[in-house]
């Protein structure tokens, strides 16, 4: 735990402070003369102690600082004052002071009221209903990460449910906590699975949101597998008529009444890869606009923000894939390749573009074969990657329509199929097809294929 004490450097100080760094403390003394936003930049303090006896600046004055500094004002604060001193106990209280402890005090009780204090304070900040850490240990663990950005690379993963409102209220609040304590049961197992670093970090912002920490290379297997688990768990929520119509009716935040599809996870996820955070408002204001575009899409689906804080760039960026059917927030002007991916499963489909985002390509998505044509039909694609069965046309065909188009005839195409039959893999080779691979595959395997494809499309030229 870190302590920071406020107070003058004398015998008891050094006595006070030895013994609580002995004890497992992490002990830091100032005398008041360094501004308290200076001292924030560099240490968050799980606790602060206030020693009355300081005269280079009111202890007073000390605490008001606290309590109006963004970063300290939750910060729990312990008083050491002497007996004589307690007729100002109302003013200690009304400037929010904690806890006061007389001097002189026995150092053993001192430790321990500080560990009980503490235990219970965080327990107070802790989410009610999932046990999950709150918004002041969210907040200590993002700062930390600002902190340490120079040497430590980071993911904070927003989740966030979609046409939770509208479920709440026809399922009642019951049913909407059932469904909050599955997503953090899911989130929490998803951390414990997928991911093994010092950073891993779990907590409840309220409501249906939620905030995951990890490493950059964990953001695809932690996001795919929320994803995938979410989408085919929700629909035993409903009950068996809502699970019969795909979806609700209930009304919006306006009062209209509307139909709701079934709940979705949406994640929005930053990285300090690409720039750097001059504050928890800094890496907020990201997120949320990360987060808007997730959320834009239906459906279930995760994006990586790749900008590299040029804020004009950034504005024009997010302007224009804001109402786009798939894409993620990143710095793809000069993208390795134009990739087209036809699929009619959502989360593969997600996933895929997730991938290929992430190693450099920009993406376009369809759910369906029809769509996806007449996309090539006007635009010059490096790759397509296509599954053999999608419900409005066979896939072979699909293959052999797109060789006919405008575009398509010179474009590498990949199958993904659940179906690996010999006399359709042969029949796709016969049709030009590159390569053949069958769900489930290695992604790192698909990234090799397409960048050797793509590197030698570039040779030709």
């Amino acid at each position: 735990m870190k302590l920071l004490y406020f107070g003058e450097k004398n015998e008891f100080t050094q006595v006070l402070g030895k013994f609580l760094i002995n004890d497992g403390y992490e002990f830091v003394m100032t005398e008041g003369k360094v501004p308290i936003i200076d001292i924030t930049k560099k240490y968050i303090p799980d606790l602060i102690l206030v020693d009355s006896s300081l005269s280079i600046i009111s202890p007073y004055d000390i605490i008001k600082s606290i309590k109006q500094d963004e970063l300290l004002k939750h910060s729990p604060v312990f008083l050491l004052t002497e007996e004589n001193e307690l007729n100002d106990l109302n003013t200690h209280i009304d400037l929010g002071v904690d806890e006061i402890i007389l001097k002189p005090f026995d150092l053993r009780y001192f430790s321990n009221r500080i560990k009980l204090f503490y235990r219970m304070f965080i327990a107070k900040d802790n989410n009610p209903l999932t046990g999950l850490p709150g918004n002041l240990a969210i907040s200590r663990k993002i700062l930390n990460l600002i902190q340490n950005q120079a040497s430590t690379k980071f993911a904070v993963i927003y989740a966030d449910l979609d046409n939770f409102k509208p479920y709440n209220d026809i399922y009642g609040f019951s049913k909407g906590d059932e469904i909050i304590l599955y997503t953090a049961n899911l989130l929490s197992l998803a951390l414990k699975t997928l991911s093994n670093t010092s950073l891993d970090f779990l907590g409840h912002i309220g409501g249906d949101d939620f905030i995951l920490i990890t490493t950059p290379e964990f953001i695809e297997p932690i996001a795919t597998y929320i994803i995938s688990e979410f989408d085919k768990n929700i629909r035993k929520f409903y009950n068996e008529e809502d699970q019969k119509a795909g979806f609700i009716i209930s009304k919006d935040r306006e009062g209209n009444t509307k139909q709701f599809k079934f709940l979705s996870i949406s994640l929005a996820i930053v990285t300090n890869n690409s720039r750097i955070y001059e504050s928890i408002a800094d890496l907020s204001k990201v997120a949320a606009e990360v987060k808007k575009v997730a959320k834009a899409k239906e459906g279930s689906s995760w994006y990586v923000d790749k900008r590299n804080g040029d804020k004009e760039k950034e504005a024009d960026y997010l302007q224009k894939h804001s109402n786009q059917d798939r894409r993620n927030v990143t710095s793809a002007d000069k993208s390795k390749g134009l990739i087209l991916i036809i699929d009619d499963n959502r989360t593969i489909l997600d996933m895929l573009s997730n991938i290929l985002e992430l190693e450099g390509y920009e993406v376009d998505s369809e759910l369906s074969a029809q769509k996806a044509l007449f996309k090539v039909s006007f635009k010059k694609y490096s790759v397509i990657l296509t599954d053999i069965a999608m419900p409005d046309m066979d896939g072979l065909t699909l293959i052999k329509e797109i060789k006919k188009s405008k575009y398509g005839n010179s474009v590498p195409i990949i199958v993904i199929s659940a179906f690996g039959k010999k006399e359709i893999i042969l029949e796709a080779f016969k049709l030009g097809v590159k390569r053949f691979f069958v769900k489930p595959f290695d992604s790192s395997d698909l990234i090799k294929t397409i960048d050797t494809i793509v590197l030698s499309s570039q040779d030709l030229k």
